[in-house]
C-alpha cells in the first residue's frame, strides 16, 4: 500500500479492498480492533490480546530464569 493510497482512503476518493482491509488488519492492532467492534465481537479481541500478553510473559519468565541460573552458576563457582 502507497501512501497515496492511504491518502484517498482518508479523504474518501476511494475505498479501500478487501485483501486491503485484511492487510490493514494483519499489521494493525488498532484496524484489528476497530473493525472487531464495529462488527459488534469485541470479546474476539480480548481472547487474541490474552493470547499475546500469555505468549509475551511465558517468554518474560523464560528470561527471568536464565538470569537466575546464571546468578546461581557465578555464586556457586
Amino acid at each position: 500500500m502507497s501512501e497515496r493510497t492511504a491518502k484517498n482512503w482518508i479523504s474518501g476518493s476511494y475505498g479501500a479492498t478487501a485483501g486491503h482491509l485484511i492487510e490493514l488488519m494483519r499489521h494493525s492492532d488498532t484496524v484489528l480492533a476497530v473493525v472487531l467492534e464495529l462488527a459488534g465481537r469485541n470479546e474476539a479481541m480480548t481472547t487474541e490480546r490474552l493470547k499475546r500478553i500469555k505468549e509475551e510473559l511465558a517468554g518474560v519468565l523464560t528470561t527471568i530464569e536464565t538470569i537466575c541460573a546464571a546468578e546461581d552458576d557465578q555464586t556457586a563457582g
